[in-house]
């Protein structure tokens, strides 16, 4: 800063004048190496705009929206996201890593969490391990599994937004544990299970 300032004084006017070439190279992100090697994406200023205005075309957020943070940043998939979140005028709250993500749920209480298989894995886990140990907590939770699939089987006869309602009053436990306003995850970096994805669709 103290050179830059001593430049100025000098008379240079080289940053203010400076201007973005769109189709040079303009950042060297990695991919996370989840299923392999991590790789260096060399993106320009037209392929970064270009990936975050198909990002906001395919996830509808909102300027009301918070995304939890909890990936490196360094990665081109938390890094886009992050872009798009700010691009949308939406709010980025930084957690303290995946061991606290229960804590940083309640915290922050997300409207969207992007994530990777792992995680969620992780916090369905975390779910079931509350129903576990909670008294009759398993057989509460096939309870609500039933009831969730009527819904699912009704959901014809229901607008989607009283469908959406019902899950989430009948899971309310772990919507609570989600942070209570979470409506989108967005996964990726690998593959993700369909088990994990049916569950995840069912809460």
């Amino acid at each position: 800063l103290s050179r830059g300032d001593a430049l100025r004084q000098a008379g240079s006017r080289s940053y203010e004048n400076h201007t973005a070439d769109a189709d040079a190279p303009g950042v060297l992100l990695y991919t996370c190496g989840t299923p392999g090697i991590a790789r260096g994406i060399l993106l320009s200023q037209r392929g970064i705009c270009a990936n975050v205005t198909a990002l906001c075309k395919t996830v509808k957020l909102r300027e009301t929206d918070r995304m939890l943070s909890h990936l490196p940043l360094f990665q081109s998939y938390e890094c886009t996201m992050h872009l798009a979140m700010l691009y949308s005028g939406a709010c980025i709250a930084f957690g303290d890593g995946i061991r606290h993500m229960p804590s940083d749920l309640a915290l922050f209480r997300p409207t969207v969490l992007v994530t990777v298989p792992a995680v969620l894995e992780f916090m369905a886990r975390f779910v079931e391990k509350g129903y576990a140990g909670a008294r009759g907590g398993k057989l509460l939770l096939g309870v609500q599994r039933a009831a969730t699939g009527v819904v699912s089987h009704t959901v014809g006869h229901l607008s989607r937004s009283t469908a959406e309602r019902s899950r989430r009053t009948i899971f309310s436990t772990v919507h609570s544990f989600m942070g209570g306003r979470l409506r989108a995850v967005a996964v990726g970096g690998a593959p993700l299970s369909a088990e994990i994805f049916r569950r995840f669709e069912q809460f």
